[in-house]
């Protein structure tokens, strides 16, 4: 919400042994005060990487016809989803 991605980097961080954090801090934090896609520039690619999506913010992505840039984070039940998501990025990235 203010920019800081230390919390969410120390709380994706607690979900695998794995060292994620030189891979986490490449992410650009954002500010945002009522919906997280206040943030979002819609007129370039995204990705976004959240465990929940508020109605409000289905909404303006679909607005934007940008639904499917929203990747629904949950590791309780795929503990290892964030390795999986980092190589598919990686992969993307080449």
């Amino acid at each position: 919400m203010d920019g800081d991605p230390d919390h969410a980097i120390n709380y994706v961080q607690r979900a695998t042994d794995e060292n994620l954090r030189p891979y986490l801090q490449k992410f650009k934090p954002v500010s945002w005060s009522t919906a997280k896609t206040e943030a979002i520039d819609f007129s370039k690619p995204f990705l976004w990487f959240d465990d929940d999506c508020y109605s409000d913010e289905r909404l303006a992505l679909n607005e934007h016809n940008a639904f499917r840039s929203w990747i629904e984070v949950d590791l309780a039940k795929y503990p290892d989803q964030l390795t999986y998501e980092l190589k598919l990025l990686e992969a993307l990235a080449k």
